[in-house]
């Protein structure tokens, strides 16, 4: 039960972000969209090792 709250809670966190991005772009127009881009690789970055972390801990949570 546990489990699955964090997972609801991750896809709301997402979905947010996703909505507050879309917002952001579409007020500061170009520039903050070009700037947002320069940022991407760091994100997908990040992202990555947010997945490492969590497949990491799941692997630990099974051999539990």
């Amino acid at each position: 039960m546990y489990r699955s709250a964090c997972v609801k809670e991750f896809e709301i966190i997402l979905e947010q972000a996703d909505k507050l991005l879309r917002k952001c772009l579409k007020v500061y127009g170009k520039k903050f969209a070009e700037y947002t881009l320069k940022l991407l690789p760091g994100f997908i970055a990040d992202a990555i090792i947010l997945e490492t972390a969590i497949g990491k801990h799941l692997n630990r949570v099974r051999n539990d």
